[in-house]
């Protein structure tokens, strides 16, 4: 094999490999709205009204969890998926008032509506 067709082949294939971060800024820019309703006290239907709308799963907050605090780490695109994953750490208070903090990955889908899910097993 020749040197030069190596060095294509390999450059063909990085080409592909390759996500726009404006879409990873893009994905974690719409968990950090969802977050942001949800501390705020708000109700994960809210996101639906969005433009784009926004699909939000969250067992946490469906059970009536307060959001004290948040902050959103890595993000990176995980191809075999075809979503973008957002590492978090929320701060939440359960409804007896005790707080805990929770490494949480989201997946989040940019199709129409944006769905964000809770990855339990990322």
């Amino acid at each position: 094999m020749s040197t030069r067709w190596v060095i294509g082949v390999a450059l063909v294939l990085l080409a592909g490999c390759g996500f726009p971060s404006a879409r990873l800024d893009e994905a974690k820019g719409h968990v950090q709205q969802a977050l942001e309703v949800w501390k705020k006290g708000g109700k994960p239907d809210e996101l639906k009204s969005l433009t784009p709308p926004i699909e939000f799963h969250e067992a946490m907050w469906n059970a009536g969890e307060k959001l004290v605090d948040f902050e959103v780490g890595a993000v990176r695109y995980i191809d075999t998926a075809q979503v973008v994953r957002c590492e978090t750490r929320l701060t939440v208070r359960n409804r007896k008032g005790k707080e805990h903090t929770e490494a949480v990955v989201y997946d989040v889908s940019l199709a129409s509506p944006v769905k964000i899910v809770n990855n339990p097993m990322p």
